[in-house]
């Protein structure tokens, strides 16, 4: 009669244990999707803003090709990076 006892505290124990297990682990992975929701919110900026810097560069590539090199054009892509930056704040 104690064996059975000693079973019915193990098990119930053990149910206790695996409903706060399971708790944690959703409470977790609703986390763990909203986390890979913000990085992948993150990775699409990234890749847009990737997008507008490398436009920005072929046009002052072509810049550079047809005028030949001279500050006024690397000034100017300077100035429209701050500008297009100031505006972003």
């Amino acid at each position: 009669m104690d064996t059975l006892v000693h079973a019915d505290i193990f098990f119930f124990v053990t149910t206790i244990f695996v409903a706060l297990l399971t708790v944690v682990l959703v409470v977790s992975a609703v986390y763990i999707v909203k986390i890979l929701r913000n990085i992948h919110e993150v990775s699409k900026l990234v890749r847009s803003e990737t997008e507008h810097i490398a436009g920005d560069v072929e046009h002052l590539r072509a810049d550079l090709r047809n005028k030949g090199f001279n500050w006024g054009s690397v000034f100017n892509f300077m100035k429209g990076i701050v500008s297009f930056r100031s505006l972003k704040k």
